[in-house]
């Protein structure tokens, strides 16, 4: 079967030689071809040179998001199965057989792999690829939720669903949008995560944090249109919206401390225990399964920021589509 890659990439070129090279290495499976197209998002650096000395097909647009560009790129597209890695992932030899095999079944609309890690120099990337290896070692055969770092789809499923939702300007609940509307279509997702491409994580805790609030945000847009999902989707779990709970109880007790600063200030020294010792544990139970021991302390400081931040996010996306009009992004990009 002849297969189709599709990469988008916005002012990449600091990984994207790494990704173009791998491509370029990769083999095709059950005797098809194997086409790359890249799509170039408003680059405002060196990144269309650079793609413009590989052998791959390049397509140019104004900037308009991942999603945009994925969809400009697979309607560009030949193969029957179309495959999804981002312009910062390095997809390992064996990469187009290890997705390919699991379209056998008719009834598989998209296939999914897992992450390796590309930069684990740094406790922060090694942090959140412990969790993401976690997170996938609960997850079964079939998902209900799949990221296009590492994804495949069948050229059929894309059109039937009408591809991705480009009402997302960010790369932030996309591919789980996209993933939720297979299923609706009666497809299944099948995991593999044997099958995994190299990543790099973020190694600033700023920029990290920074896309949780966005993440955050777009939920809320997620959710309204897939509210069956908001309690869980294999990935995303009920844990989750726990540290969302916790941290908004604690934001709301602050001001009552003012004018009740001892029973008020002891339920949100109470409430904030809580959800540092439920992070602290979290991130003890990733370093024990690594033997990896400073993802404790670094774990259980991130983790709690970042429930703060994701739960800010949540409720200024929720403000934003609730207020005049209800579809402005706020300002939230990339």
């Amino acid at each position: 079967m002849n297969v189709s890659v599709v990469v988008p990439v916005y002012n990449g070129a600091r990984h994207v030689r790494q990704t173009l090279d791998a491509l370029a290495r990769l083999e095709p499976a059950a005797g098809g071809a194997v086409e790359v197209v890249v799509v170039d998002d408003g680059s405002r650096d060196e990144t269309p040179d650079i793609v413009a000395g590989y052998p791959f097909r390049l397509i140019r647009q104004a900037n308009r998001g991942p999603a945009s560009a994925r969809n400009a790129g697979w309607r560009a597209s030949t193969g029957g199965v179309v495959y999804f890695t981002d312009s910062d992932c390095i997809p390992p030899p064996g990469w187009i057989g290890g997705l390919l095999g699991a379209f056998d079944d008719p009834d598989v609309g998209a296939a999914a792999g897992s992450y390796d890690l590309a930069n684990p120099g740094r406790v922060l990337p090694r942090l959140i690829q412990a969790e993401i290896l976690d997170r996938h070692r609960r997850m079964g055969d079939f998902v209900r939720a799949a990221g296009t770092y590492n994804m495949a789809v069948r050229r059929e499923v894309l059109e039937s669903v009408g591809g991705f939702d480009e009402g997302y300007p960010t790369a932030s609940g996309e591919d789980n949008d996209l993933s939720y509307r297979i299923q609706k279509a009666g497809r299944r997702i099948a995991f593999r995560p044997a099958c995994r491409v190299a990543h790099h994580h973020p190694e600033r805790v700023g920029k990290y944090l920074k896309s949780q609030f966005v993440h955050g945000y777009w939920r809320s847009r997620l959710y309204r249109r897939h509210p069956e999902f908001l309690a869980g989707d294999d990935y995303t779990r009920k844990r989750d919206l726990l540290d969302a709970f916790l941290a908004t109880c604690a934001v709301l007790l602050v001001p009552f401390s003012v004018w009740h600063p001892l029973p008020i200030g002891v339920s949100l020294l109470f409430v904030l225990g809580v959800l540092v010792l439920v992070e602290a544990f979290t991130s003890g139970r990733l370093a024990l399964a690594g033997r990896d021991w400073a993802l404790l302390p670094a774990g259980a400081a991130i983790l709690t920021a970042r429930a703060f931040v994701r739960a800010a996010g949540w409720y200024w996306g929720l403000a934003a589509m609730l207020g005049p009009g209800g579809k402005s992004n706020g300002g939230v990009r990339r």
